[in-house]
């Protein structure tokens, strides 16, 4: 199951963790607090404590563009996060790293930078509706309480190219427990896509390798999703439940994040009598259903194991809770002994 959450923050004194590829741009020195300076300012000299122009450039202002419509405060009082990147890890999420000096992708500073980096992160989900309408909402740290309502947010853009979010008024504590307020509009430079987080039973577990499944169709709320991961769990030389996944899962290692986790259990008769729907983009809580008359459980074929796999196929149109889900076609099931 996904470990959804609506807002990840980190405040901390250590550079950010690199943040995906792409060429750094030329560097631009740190911008002073107050107006902006014009693009017909004199280049500062030596003398001023800067580089001269023609001076080798760090490459650290990829992002160099004040967020000044963007407030935060600390403790009560105004703080300065004034840069921004995004990223994304290839699902339905965007993640926003603010910080108070200019960054590269890679997360390198200024040179000449005299400052102490301090940074956090939020992350923001498209939601799918059961209508197949889909907003964009903050989403929660690992671990943290689900909220009663979502908090909506206006995005435009995307990881490559830059965004612009529209950010509601948000509290939050930092690593020292200390209030933070971050409201207004901010746009962050590109990133770009970059390899998602893992997890791994031991150094011995393969990292989680995506298995697309071209014979599969998979739709929740009428919206295409497609699945790279099917495990058929075994225990006691019995099959006990098949799982699909938007995102890489092996026996013993998966990406964290999927936009949508599917679980389909089997009764004595190797039938489906139970199934539930997860995953960041449906939401924080798991969602189960026992299928009944009026809202039958799909087919399933289970073909011999051969291999450590098994051909599956699956039909049905059922819903789990308010999500209607459509499956058809046939699977190739990675078994995994429990």
């Amino acid at each position: 199951m996904s470990r959804s959450a609506f807002f990840a923050i980190s405040m901390t004194a250590l550079a950010l963790a690199a943040c995906g590829g792409g060429n750094p741009e030329p560097a631009v020195a740190p911008q002073p607090e107050g107006p902006s300076a014009s693009a017909d300012k004199p280049a500062a000299t030596p003398e001023e404590g800067e580089a001269p122009a023609d001076a080798p450039a760090p490459a650290v202002a990829a992002n160099a563009v004040k967020n000044t419509a963007l407030q935060v405060s600390a403790g009560g009082k105004p703080a300065r996060y004034e840069y921004a990147l995004v990223t994304s890890e290839g699902a339905s999420v965007l993640k926003l790293k603010m910080s108070n000096v200019p960054l590269t992708c890679e997360g390198d500073m200024p040179e000449d930078s005299n400052e102490t980096l301090a940074s956090f992160e939020v992350e923001v989900v498209q939601r799918l509706a059961p209508d197949g309408s889909t907003r964009w909402a903050i989403l929660p740290p690992q671990g943290s309480e689900p909220e009663k309502e979502p908090r909506w947010v206006k995005v435009e853009g995307d990881a490559k190219k830059g965004v612009t979010v529209e950010l509601p008024e948000t509290k939050m504590k930092d690593a020292d427990d200390q209030e933070l307020i971050v409201k207004g509009r901010l746009t962050a430079k590109g990133c770009g896509v970059v390899p998602p987080d893992t997890w791994r039973q031991d150094s011995k577990s393969p990292e989680p390798t995506p298995v697309p499944q071209p014979s599969f169709k998979f739709t929740v709320a009428g919206k295409a999703q497609p699945i790279v991961s099917a495990v058929l769990i075994k225990k006691k030389g019995a099959f006990e439940e098949l799982l699909l996944r938007t995102s890489a899962e092996g026996c013993n290692s998966k990406v964290w994040q999927a936009d949508i986790e599917h679980s389909l259990r089997f009764d004595k008769k190797k039938q489906i009598d139970f199934g539930a729907l997860d995953g960041t983009i449906v939401g924080d809580i798991p969602m189960s259903e026992t299928f009944r008359a009026d809202n039958p459980a799909p087919k399933v074929t289970l073909g011999a194991e051969a291999k450590g796999t098994v051909q599956v196929t699956l039909k049905g149109d059922y819903k789990v809770m308010d999500y209607k889900i459509q499956a058809d076609g046939k699977l190739q099931a990675t078994v995994c002994e429990k």
